[in-house]
Formats: C-alpha cells, structure tokens, sequence
C-alpha cells in the first residue's frame, strides 16, 4: 500500500463531511501453511459483502499473511481515524500470554515465541486504533480453539480480553461469527448487543448498552450523504482518490459520490486493480526506485544461482520476472516476480555466498588440474624433443607450457623447413598455406615418411578435431555475439581474466587468441563447456569470482 499527502488531504475530506461513516475491517485466516487450518476461518469475509451493501466501508481479506496484515492495519487505521463507527472482524488462530492476545497471519511459522516476533498483530494495538471511537467500535473475535498451553508463557486461542474502555467486544466459532455479522452487525439501527445475547455462541464483553448500534438507518445517511456532497469540493477529493489510488480509495470515492462525475473512471480504476495479481508487490518495488545498475546486480546474481534472467542489461523483462518468481518460490517467499528491499538483501547474500563457493571449488579444480599438467610435462615436453612437445600440446592445448611447447615446436619446424630441399619445402609452404584436411591427406600420400609427415599427422588432427566442435563452436559464438558486449565491457573482462591469473593477453577490448585460450581455461577449470566463447552465465562468474580476489 502506497502513502502520499493525498491520504492526508483524503481523511480531511472525509472528516469534513455532515455524512457520519462506518469502516470494517475484516479478516478470515483459514488455510494455514505450518499450522493447523481453521474450519471455516475465511467465513466471515464473505459475510462482509452485508455490511458493504448495508453502506459500510469495508476492507477484507482471506487468508492474510504477515505482510498483507500489516499493510491493511496501517491504512485501516488512518481510515478509521476519521469514522464515526468502527468494526474490526478476526477470525483464525490466536495465541496469548498472561497480558496481551495475537492474530496469527497464515504465514506464521508456528505457536511459539517465534511466531509473534514481527509476525503476528497484537489486540492491544487493535484495541488502541478502536478507542479512537468509544462508544461506537466493535471487535468480533472468532476461532475454533480452546485455550491450550504451548509453553510457560504463551498458550494457544484468545485467552481472557480486557476491553478498551468504549470498545464492545464478541467472541464466537467463526460460522457463528459470519451469521452475527450478517444477521446482526450488519442491520441499521440493529441494538447489537441485545440481539447477539439472544445469540446461541455469542459471548459479549465491554462497552454493552442496549441501545448500542453500529449501522444508523440507510435513508438517513442517504439523505446527509446527499446533503454533504453537494457543497464539498468533488474535483479536489477526486485528484486526491487518484493520487492515493488504491481500490478502497475507489470505493470510498464511489460511496460517496455515487452519481459522480468521475463514477465511470473510479469503477473501471477499482476493477483493473483488483483484476491486477501482484499489485501490491509491484508498487513495493517501484517504491524502492532501483537503478539501472542496481537492477544489473540483481541479475547477476540471480544469474549465479542458475536462474537465467534472458539478459544482464538492467531491464526487468519477461526473463527476469520469471527468474525472480522461481527464485522467490524457491526461497520460501510468495512469487509475486517483485522484489522486496528484504529480498534483494537475501539474494545478494545468497548470490556472494554461492560466488565463493563456486571460486574454492573452482581453485580446488585448478589446483588439480595444475598438478596433472606439470605431472605430465615432466614426462613429455620437458625431455626436450618434438615427439614429447606434440603429445603435451594434444592433451592440453591450452595448459601451463602451452606457449612453451608451441614456440618449441615452431623453432624446430622452421630449422626443418631451412634445412629441407627446395621441391619439398615448396611444397610444404602450399599445404600450410591451404591449411586444409585435404592438403594435408595429399601430403600424406605422396611423401608418407617426408620431412613435415609428423607436423602434416598433427595438424590433421587438430582440423578434424576441430571440424567435430564445429557446430559447437559456431553454437558458443552466435551465443556470444547476441550479448552484443561493447569494448568497454570486453575490457573489464580481459582485466577480471587477469586477475584470475590466466593471461588473455593486452587489455584493448579486443578478444584475440590470448582471450580465447583465457577464456578456454577458465571454463576448463570451471567445468564449464570448453568452447572459448563466453555466454551470460560464464561472465557472470568472471565477474564475480574476480571481485572475491
């Protein structure tokens, strides 16, 4: 729920007007999620729609969680603040210690101290906002439990009420409850009081005059409604009702001008909010007024916690938003696909968390890796000759002696070529030339034992080879080109590569080999695919496990 200088200006209106008004709040908690339902709990917010048609205004809710609760007190207590006649309806679980009783939301995780810790809505403070209205407030209690012990200080149901003074309280199961409310509360000029202890299952405490009534007689506030409408300011509380724009604002707009000018505007307004899922979540988000930078942080995080966003630009898409849902029902929060400040909070823990894992299990992979690569070197390069460089280079072509064995090899292939006469070197320098599977086969076949046979086998294999990852490859690289990274953001990778220890090469924006067998041994290390292209997940994690560095 929002709160602006237009909810001010709203209740001055209201409390500005001859019209005397009747507000309800109304809530029905019956499916639990750890705890036991309540039958019938959510019985008494259908009842509610008798005391909206009698010209109550009324908020209601079934099944309310903590967040939801809370928000509805708020501005049911500003609202109230202004009324002539106040109800607060609760039905559902109760816990209560020797001084104070709790309304549990359906999200409470459990009858214990934990459970009324920032979850649950003590009576002490609905008490409070109904003796603002001595004389004319009424709380309906309803729940189908006993008073049971949890532990040395809290017991489970309402437990024993001590009224506010003014304030008429009512205690029944919560199908008695609805039928108080509909056959009772609900009626003008109904004595409340005489007619709920005529009730069977109707207990009443506090404030108990025979003459009690809630609801004055219709006509008589058809006729002052009237009456005040006609000399208040329509267009001012109009502009307020839309700035506040919540659907109760509506209604209130509605009731009290129902011929008004704004009618068609005001039902249409109503409806599309009710109509809208997550309303209330993405007017908490908006709220927040992230950034454009904020936002890219929370999809990298999202997208280090394997939720794929569809994108790391700062714009909340559909990718996003679905990232954001699964994320939320993964973590135990409704999945509105909005974020709350507490969330955000929670993902970032997560994601900073799951980056240091990834980086110790990551350097654990490198560490293991590093003690093959330099194992095996030992056993081939190192002994110095072309045969041992070959092998090395076949297993890993971009190990830690890569550019050794590489370099190695060219020196001897180029005495070779030098010392090799003139017809066959030609030769030679055609086929490397074409670089193709072909031109080295016809090499092959026509000199089997020649000078370049050992360097013709080699480089055939790694054109097969390649030719195999091409689909692959070409897969990596279209996936890397539709992030459309600019040479800003290439240059940051190169320096988080750097950082990591795996030389790409000069810091230019510019991916060239050295990047590539970079990035080819960073996604080795990482078990990630080996393909040299980065997509959004690999960059993701460059970028994250770089900063832990």
């Amino acid at each position: 729920m929002r709160y602006t200088a237009a909810f001010a200006m709203l209740l001055s209106l209201i409390a500005g007007a001859a019209t005397a008004e009747e507000v309800a709040l109304v809530v029905g908690n019956g499916d639990y999620k750890q705890l036991r339902d309540v039958r019938r709990g959510g019985q008494v917010v259908s009842s509610a729609s008798s005391l909206k048609n009698a010209g109550a205004l009324v908020m209601s809710q079934e099944d309310a969680d903590a967040k939801r609760l809370s928000a509805m007190t708020r501005e049911f207590a500003q609202i109230a603040a202004k009324a002539d006649g106040v109800a607060v309806v609760l039905s559902g679980r109760f816990l209560h210690t020797s001084s104070e009783t709790y309304f549990l939301p359906t999200d409470s995780t459990g009858p214990g101290l934990a459970a009324i810790s920032g979850e649950a809505l003590p009576l002490s403070v609905v008490q409070a906002l109904l003796a603002r209205v001595p004389g004319r407030a009424v709380l309906v209690l309803a729940t189908d439990q006993n008073s049971a012990r949890v532990d040395a200080y809290l017991n489970e149901g309402i437990g024993q009420i001590t009224p506010a003074q003014g304030v008429t309280v009512f205690q029944a199961d919560p199908s008695t409850a609805a039928d108080f409310i509909e056959s009772v509360l609900a009626v003008p000029e109904a004595s409340i009081v005489v007619q709920a202890q005529r009730m069977r299952g109707v207990t009443v405490s506090g404030f108990m005059p025979e003459s009690l009534k809630f609801l004055r007689d219709a006509q008589a506030k058809e006729t002052a409604s009237g009456s005040a409408s006609a000399g208040s300011d329509e267009e001012g509380y109009w502009n307020a009702i839309r700035d506040l724009d919540t659907a109760e604002a509506y209604d209130i707009y509605l009731k009290r001008y129902p011929n008004g000018a704004h009618v068609g505007e005001a039902r249409k307004a109503a409806a599309d909010i009710r109509d809208e899922p997550n309303r209330a979540a993405r007017l908490e988000e908006e709220s927040l007024s992230l950034t454009r930078n904020q936002r890219r942080e929370i999809q990298r995080d999202l997208s280090l916690l394997d939720y794929n966003t569809r994108g790391i630009d700062g714009i909340f898409g559909k990718g996003t938003r679905a990232a954001v849902g699964a994320w939320q029902n993964k973590n135990g929060f409704e999945a509105s696909s909005y974020l709350t400040r507490e969330q955000i909070t929670t993902l970032s823990a997560q994601a900073d968390r799951r980056g240091a894992e990834l980086e110790v299990e990551a350097e654990q992979r490198r560490a293991q890796q590093e003690r093959d690569d330099r194992a095996y070197w030992r056993e081939t390069g190192a002994q110095g000759d072309e045969a041992g460089f070959r092998a090395y280079l076949k297993r890993y072509p971009d190990g830690r002696y890569a550019e050794v064995a590489t370099a190695r090899l060219q020196a001897i292939e180029d005495e070779r070529l030098n010392s090799t006469d003139g017809r066959e070197r030609q030769f030679w320098e055609e086929v490397t030339q074409a670089d193709t599977i072909e031109a080295y086969d016809s090499y092959l076949s026509q000199l089997p034992d020649g000078t370049f046979a050992e360097e013709a086998r080699a480089r055939r294999e790694e054109l097969v080879l390649e030719q195999k990852n091409f689909q692959v490859e070409q897969a990596a690289k279209t996936s890397e080109e539709q992030m459309r990274m600019n040479a800003g953001t290439r240059r940051v990778i190169e320096q988080r590569l750097n950082i990591l220890g795996l030389k790409p090469g000069p810091v230019d924006g510019t991916f060239d080999e050295r990047t590539r067998r970079a990035i080819r041994r960073f996604q080795s290390e990482r078990g990630l695919q080996v393909t040299g292209y980065l997509n959004e997940g690999a960059v993701v994690r460059i970028l994250a496990e770089s900063i832990l560095r």
